[in-house]
Parts: structure tokens; sequence; C-alpha cells
């Protein structure tokens, strides 16, 4: 460590091996008090950070990525250990809450969250989080006004991007409780807030979930520019298939398909869609060993996308979702 420091602070070689005798039978039998520091102005250390310090921000760094690649166990496991170390520091404590509520610990998350509102209350992180758990445990009307706070706080500090994202969250409570018109207002606040290619798909997608196909091929024609990801070709190519133009319903799909890698968490649902939509256009070309096995492998996909009954499909067109579920169970 000597070697180290000495490097960093210009120390010639010869005294860094002075310092290293003078100092090599100082180091603390337990580790946990050692720190890397130098001398200040002062003549004082100024503590850089303990072992302890570097051990637990070496777990949350590990937790937290862990996290971002949806390795969540390995996250929990983590940042606990972490907490263990450190059981007063608020960020480890709320990011362990998160984690453990999407595992559906939601009791230890709930209790998490509220300790840490009480001494944060207006604290929008903490209760966009609380409104997750609240969520997890089916006390929708309450997690939507913990939102709705969470919301005003954002907005009221100019944060458009995360007020955008909760009134999106409000939306799909809304939605899911049957409030279509709440879901719409707070639908589309979203996309004022941020108008980004994921609230125009969003948006529009609702559109067609509450059966509004007019105003979901208005809106994405009228923000075409922001209209080019997979996600909102595929909410156009479910409107103009509830319309009745399969042709134009297809090609919208082909755009989807093609940007997949723009959305691969919605590979399977697209693939899908465009399986069905294919099926009601003829096709001049003769079928061949490998568009057979294409169309199987599709089929395949299908079904094991209806099998997990997913919350996407209640935003499709009836007709659409209809022939879905009969094309997969059909033997």
């Amino acid at each position: 460590m000597s070697r180290v420091r000495s490097w960093r602070y210009g120390i010639s070689s010869r005294w860094a091996a002075v310092l290293l005798v003078a100092t090599s039978c100082a180091i603390p039998r337990d580790n946990t008090t050692f720190s890397l520091s130098r001398r200040g102005l002062s003549g004082d250390d100024e503590v850089f950070a303990s072992s302890k310090d570097l051990r637990v921000a070496g777990l949350v760094s590990e937790g937290l990525a862990f996290a971002n690649n949806g390795r969540l166990f390995n996250a929990e496991g983590r940042l606990r250990q972490a907490y263990y170390l450190e059981p007063t520091n608020d960020r480890i404590a709320f990011n362990l809450a998160v984690i453990a509520n999407q595992l559906g610990e939601s009791d230890e998350a709930l209790s998490m969250i509220e300790a840490l509102l009480i001494k944060q209350p207006r604290n929008p992180n903490y209760l966009q989080a609380l409104a997750d758990v609240l969520e997890s445990r089916g006390e929708h009307e309450l997690a939507k006004v913990k939102l709705k706070e969470a919301f005003s706080l954002y907005k009221a500090a100019g944060n458009a991007p995360r007020a955008a994202f909760v009134a999106r969250s409000i939306s799909n409570v809304s939605f899911g409780t049957g409030n279509e018109q709440e879901a719409l207002c707070y639908s589309y606040e979203a996309f004022s807030l941020a108008p980004t290619p994921q609230q125009v798909s969003a948006h529009a997608r609702l559109l067609v979930g509450l059966n509004l196909f007019d105003q979901a091929i208005e809106f994405i024609q009228t923000n075409k520019p922001l209209a080019g990801d997979a996600a909102s070709f595929h909410a156009l190519a479910m409107a103009l298939f509830a319309k009745g133009d399969m042709k134009a319903a297809l090609e919208a799909e082909d755009n989807a398909v093609g940007r997949i890698s723009q959305a691969p968490e919605l590979a399977q649902e697209i693939n899908s869609a465009w399986w069905i939509m294919n099926s009601h256009v003829s096709s001049e070309s003769p079928a061949t060993d490998e568009s057979e096995v294409k169309i199987a492998e599709l089929k395949e996909g299908a079904i094991q996308f209806v099998e997990r009954q997913p919350y996407e499909l209640v935003m499709w067109p009836a007709d659409l979702r209809r022939e879905l579920v009969t094309a997969t169970t059909v033997s």
C-alpha cells in the first residue's frame, strides 16, 4: 500500500522503501479499522475510505449490476451483505427494498420503505417505491394515491422525465382498475411532459387497448418522427388490423419485426401478431421447407406467448386476440 501511495504522491523509491519498513508492523489486526489516507495541510490524516467502506461500495456496485441484468437473487444477496455491514445506510435500504419487492417479499419491502418515509416523507423516490409495493400487494387505489403524490413532487421540481414516468405508471394502474378516462388523461400527460418514442408507443397502445383505433392511427401519424420504433409500428399494425386493413396492418407489423432488436422484450409478442396477420394476406410464393420451418417456429413462439397469459394481451384488439388464441389451440 505504501508503494502505491508513494507513486501517487511522487515519493522516491528510496524513501518508499524506508516508509515500507517503518510502517510494516503498524498494520492493524482488525482490517475494518484500516483506511487509505494522506496527510492533510493541518498535519492530520484525511481518511479516504476504510476497508469496510470499500467492501460495502463493492457489494452495492455488484448488487446493482446484477439487478440491471435481471439477476435479482444475486442482487439481493449482495445488497443484504452491504445492509448487514451498514444498516443505517438509506441508499442501501432503498435498493434492497426495491429488489425484495420484485422477488415477492413485499412485507419486508413495505417495512423498509415506510421506515425511510418517516425520515423523508416527501421523497418522491420513496413514494414511488411504496406505490410499487402496494401495487404488488393488490392495493391499487392506495398505490395510485402515492404515485400522484410523487408525480406532483417531480412536476413541481421541474423533473419532467421522472414526472412523465410516474404519470405513465398512474395511467397503467388506472387502466387496470377500469378508470379509462383517468388512464387517458395521465397517458397524454406523460407524452406531453416527455415526447419520446417510448411515450408515443405507450399512448398509442393504450388507445388500441381502449378500442380507439382511429385515434391511435391519427396519433401515430401526427407524431411520425417519433413513431419509428418497433413498439409504435406494432401498435399501428394492431389498430389497422382492427379497422380491417389487413395489408397495411401486415406492412406495419413487418416494420415492427424489422426493428425487434430495438425492443427484444417485445419479440415474442410482435412475432405472434405477425404470424396471425400474415395468415390473412395470401402469398404468391409457394411454400418451401424453409418457410414451413419458420412458420412452425412462429407458431411455437405464439403458443408459449399465449400460455404465459401476458398482460400485453389485454391491449390487443378483441378480434386479433381471439384469432391468436384459436390458432394456438388448434391441433
